[in-house]
């Protein structure tokens, strides 16, 4: 093959066509072989277009009407609670949607954001050893845990802990955000809504859940 600086210069048009690698597929497998092959500068202009898109927002608000739901967690160590993010919800964009007992499914393959925010309380003094994760198609764990460790300053004390992950879903999966006070720290550590007491500001959610879709 020639050198590059030996071919002429030419106005690349979105018909016109490059080389390259296909390592992943639309579903996020690792490609066997990585074959060459030709892409569209239309079809690189796509790729390169695409932003996240919100496509659900879900808080421990049971509905529009109804209070917040006051707290939520596990009761004892060692027992696995699935956090609850308020009523089922079917956005209009179709690519996700959410049950009343926190089950997310995913309707559409892609590439999604996932960001969870916590409002974490316990006694005074106590130091729970609190474990977050999520959990797959009922099945296995998916990623790392995420880990909460801090003593309590009081009853009213709200600790926020965010997570948040880039992952690659096929479609029909299905995530639970589980939680769990492991038996190395106290028998404590629940999410807690803030009670706001300033006129026009509603109370802060003790769970809330944001996800995005790279379109």
């Amino acid at each position: 093959m020639a050198i590059i600086s030996s071919y002429p210069v030419s106005t690349p048009q979105l018909v016109d066509q490059v080389l390259g690698s296909n390592t992943y597929d639309s579903t996020g497998t690792a490609v066997q072989g990585n074959p060459t092959v030709q892409y569209t500068f239309t079809s690189i202009k796509s790729l390169v277009d695409q932003k996240m898109v919100q496509q659900l927002f879900a808080t421990s608000q049971t509905n529009a009407t109804a209070p917040l739901i006051a707290s939520q967690g596990p009761t004892a160590t060692n027992n696995i609670y699935t956090i609850l993010f308020g009523a089922a919800q079917t956005p209009t964009l179709n690519h996700v949607k959410i049950d009343a007992v926190g089950k997310v499914t995913f309707i559409s393959a892609g590439t999604y954001y996932i960001k969870q925010e916590y409002y974490i309380g316990a006694t005074l003094n106590n130091k729970p050893l609190l474990l977050f994760r999520t959990f797959k198609d009922e099945l296995a764990q998916e990623g790392e845990t995420t880990l909460f460790d801090s003593t309590s300053n009081g009853s009213n004390d709200r600790n926020r802990l965010v997570i948040e992950n880039i992952v690659n879903i096929t479609g029909g999966t299905i995530y639970e955000f589980q939680m769990v006070r492991d038996a190395g720290g106290a028998n404590d550590g629940t999410l807690f809504k803030i009670l706001n007491n300033t006129t026009g500001f509603t109370d802060t959610p003790n769970a809330s859940l944001t996800i995005s879709k790279l379109i």
